[in-house]
């Protein structure tokens, strides 16, 4: 699998290398000042001195060389798998909405203050925010509760609202693990943040969806990278969180993971390198 993934990306580079190679020859050989008051534009430079002429009747001549054009073709026609590979192997710019931490990139994510910070946690002041939530009961977490989870959320915000509206995807997507001790069971609460521009959510056509509107609220946060598959990562880091918590002297300050718990993802899927994962314990003190 992987090696024809590394195929298919190394013959995306070559072509892109060939093109761009043709492409920055040919502007290197042909460049020119622009004379005053003739209106061209950087990607309509004519290669040539004057209209018309032998040099236009060269250029022609370049254009329709069918090796050119049939290059140009098969760029367009891998464009999309190449953006896949971009996104994949996190190699575009780094984007990221002014007064947000990077790891939001250009996702809007609900507004917070650090009020301290250690090698292994900090604890973040929320704003007041509104999320979009619904919930299950299950033994324990599988991509097939994840799905259910998730899968009506991402139609709310597609469109399946009072209003028909939609409404860009925003980070972190996070899940309130709660045990259910009478029932032995796990409760799991997936929430996606509403951006502040929105105003009051609308209503959700689904009826196990429900709108939250969320007061200020304090948390103990420990971030991690890579893919956190299953419960067993979400819980070990939960856990590392809290003993950290106990020896930085903060007994009694905060929820135990046993009582409750939250994970927070900020990345699709399909992007491996770069991924930030995190947990919560919820303060006491709000």
């Amino acid at each position: 699998m992987w090696k024809a993934v590394l195929c298919v990306l190394v013959v995306l580079v070559c072509l892109e290398l060939s093109v761009e190679a043709r492409h920055h020859g040919h502007k290197k050989g042909n460049k020119r000042t622009k004379p005053a008051g003739e209106d061209i534009s950087d990607d309509h430079q004519l290669p040539w001195g004057k209209k018309g002429g032998k040099g236009k009747k060269d250029f022609k001549k370049k254009i329709s060389n069918p090796e050119m054009m049939m290059m140009m073709r098969m760029k367009k026609m891998l464009m999309p798998l190449r953006q896949l590979f971009t996104k994949v192997l996190d190699l575009g710019p780094r984007e990221s909405i002014d007064g947000q931490p990077e790891f939001c990139r250009d996702n809007e994510c609900p507004e917070y203050t650090v009020l301290n910070e250690t090698e292994h946690y900090e604890i973040r002041q929320y704003m007041p925010s509104n999320w979009v939530s619904t919930s299950i009961k299950a033994e324990s977490w599988t991509s097939e509760i994840q799905r259910n989870l998730f899968w009506p959320l991402f139609s709310y915000i597609e469109g399946a609202n009072a209003k028909g509206q939609k409404i860009k995807m925003t980070v972190p997507v996070t899940t309130v693990v709660r045990p259910d001790v009478s029932a032995g069971m796990m409760n799991y609460t997936m929430s996606f943040y509403m951006p502040n521009s929105l105003g009051l959510p609308p209503s959700p056509k689904n009826s196990k969806l429900f709108v939250q509107q969320k007061g200020g609220f304090k948390v103990f946060v420990h971030s991690f990278k890579g893919y956190a598959w299953g419960q067993e990562v979400w819980e070990t880091h939960a856990a590392m969180l809290q003993k950290h918590l106990i020896k930085d002297g903060f007994t009694g300050k905060f929820h135990p993971r046993k009582e409750v718990y939250l994970t927070a993802g900020y990345d699709d899927p399909m992007k491996i390198f770069n991924r930030h994962n995190e947990v919560w314990l919820v303060s006491k003190d709000h």
